[in-house]
């Protein structure tokens, strides 16, 4: 029903040196060098997306290398066809988003599905290898807590090898009845806490003990 979209950027620099005149000097030097990338499926990434292994990550599989959700008949693991209508469904812990690259993230999703559908991030655990992940403004996560991950402001500050449990909400009363909702969703993943972001209040040590 949701697909990810995958958007990435490669940015390439020019290195330039000089020296002032006189034995053995230069004026510049442009060195080239190779680079290699190569794209993964969403489970190896850098920024894997993997379906939950609780019972609600039969809600989600994976498709050609990329993760889809499927909330509908389309889905024959599941005996129902959909959600009710003038209801608020919640599902927790259908898919994990984790940080398998060298440096903590602030991961997010790009504003997704209106008022009908919220994703929301959580925690496995209240440490994750030591390390915890936060929420904005910057508070530890507990595993009870399902903070909506929608929006940069909303940011969780994830250290490597955190897995972030996401849930989805999808809400039909009133003005959101819904026949069906096919969209792509967009996780980002940035180094440094968004502009909009309360991670980026100097009072917030981003290397807590």
């Amino acid at each position: 029903m949701n697909r990810r979209k995958f958007i990435a950027a490669l940015g390439a620099a020019t290195v330039g040196t000089s020296a002032a005149a006189g034995t053995g000097a230069f004026t510049s030097v442009s060195a080239g060098r190779s680079v290699n990338i190569e794209v993964a499926d969403d489970s190896d990434a850098f920024v894997a997306l993997t379906a939950s292994n609780g019972p609600n990550g039969s809600y989600a599989s994976t498709d050609d290398g990329e993760l889809i959700v499927q909330l509908n008949e389309s889905n024959d693991t599941l005996a129902g066809d959909g959600v009710n209508d003038d209801a608020v469904t919640r599902i927790h812990d259908v898919f994990r988003i984790r940080n398998q690259g060298t440096q903590q993230v602030f991961v997010f999703f790009e504003e997704f599905g209106g008022d009908a559908v919220t994703l929301l991030g959580g925690t496995t655990t209240a440490k994750n290898n030591g390390n915890r992940i936060y929420d904005s403004p910057p508070s530890g996560l507990v595993p009870s807590e399902t903070p909506p991950m929608e929006g940069s402001s909303n940011a969780l500050r994830t250290p490597v090898g955190a897995p972030i449990p996401v849930t989805i909400e999808i809400d039909t009363t009133g003005s959101n009845s819904l026949e069906n909702l096919a969209e792509n969703f967009t996780v980002r993943a940035e180094s440094e806490p968004p502009e909009d972001s309360p991670f980026d209040d100097s009072r917030f040590d981003p290397n807590p003990d």
